[in-house]
């Protein structure tokens, strides 16, 4: 049996140079499935992606997804595309196995915490949750465009950030609850200051832009990347509504700083810890904040990106009961 894509509409091009275009993923003539596949607007013409592929059930298990997922490659080749990216719901071991076989590397991975507020259980809307960013296509094995706000998909902002978030240190923190928590003592949150937010912003864009490019992605990628979830993020800079841009002051000094979009969930779009001040819980104390910032602002939840292999952020994060809701992949085409 023969397992090709036939396509299901014209292609659709975009003002900024985008493409997208649907397939029925069929066996013989016969319609197994579908796929969804663009070109990513955030990297441009040359970086494509498999939005969405489904099989149905009673197809599963054939060999019909990776077919399909090899022939879409071939599709993306001939758009001109040199990578592939594709993101998947952290509960499809299937797809998991898929992208594994097909030489994908992870490269960041989504995760939420419920705040367990009072009335709404499993905090509906984080991502993940049904009805929520990342939740994938209806019996997809692989959906979503990644993270909230768009920001996870592509190896958005982690929420390590420049410097990481220092390594896990300090109490249980616990998955959910209400209430707030205290910071340690000798440590107090503010706002940045203009002069530190200028600062900062260069810090912190030089910063990812270095870290996308020790994970394999061209320097001018890269940049135009960084570049546009600036503008979208931080539209009007420091005075950008909805945002929170904070420093952590221990014993008089400043030891880390916090970026927060002030949605629902609320989305941690960078932590970070000092290099003189890591291992000593301030990571945590940080991420602590961020929860009650979350509350004071009325969210359900809190989201973050974070690059796969920051080990000591993943940690960090697990063990204040955040959860994997996606997984994002990229392979070569070249």
């Amino acid at each position: 049996m023969t397992t090709t894509l036939r396509p299901t509409g014209p292609e659709r091009r975009e003002a900024d140079g985008t493409r997208a275009r649907t397939y029925a993923v069929c066996v013989n003539s016969r319609v197994v499935g579908g796929i969804a596949l663009s070109t990513d607007r955030r990297f441009g013409p040359s970086v494509g992606r498999i939005d969405a592929l489904s099989v149905d059930e009673a197809d599963r298990r054939r060999g019909r997804g990776t077919v399909a997922a090899l022939a879409a490659e071939e599709v993306l080749r001939y758009w001109g595309c040199a990578r592939v990216e594709t993101s998947v719901p952290a509960d499809a071991e299937h797809a998991l196995r898929i992208t594994a076989a097909l030489g994908y590397t992870e490269r960041n991975r989504s995760m939420a915490k419920s705040l367990g507020v009072p009335g709404v259980p499993g905090a509906p809307g984080a991502p993940g949750a049904p009805g929520g960013p990342g939740s994938g296509g209806p019996g997809g094995p692989f959906g979503g465009g990644g993270g909230s706000a768009g920001y996870g998909g592509g190896g958005g902002y982690g929420a390590d950030g420049p410097g990481g978030a220092g390594g896990p240190a300090g109490g249980s923190g616990g998955s959910g609850g209400g209430g707030r928590h205290p910071l340690p003592a000798g440590s107090g949150l503010r706002p940045m200051t203009a002069d530190e937010y200028r600062q900062w912003r260069a810090d912190e864009r030089a910063g990812y832009v270095a870290e996308l490019v020790e994970r394999g992605v061209p320097r001018d990628q890269a940049e135009a990347h960084e570049a546009a979830v600036s503008a979208a993020a931080l539209p009007d800079g420091q005075a950008t509504e909805g945002t929170a841009l904070l420093c952590l002051d221990h014993g008089g000094v400043t030891v880390g700083h916090l970026w927060l979009g002030l949605t629902d969930p609320v989305f941690v779009f960078s932590v970070e810890i000092g290099a003189a001040h890591r291992g000593r819980g301030h990571g945590r104390a940080l991420m602590l904040a961020a929860e009650n910032t979350a509350r004071d602002a009325g969210a359900t939840a809190v989201a973050l990106s974070v690059f796969a292999d920051n080990t000591p952020a993943l940690r960090l994060y697990a063990s204040l009961g955040y959860r994997v809701t996606e997984r994002h992949f990229a392979k070569s085409l070249s």
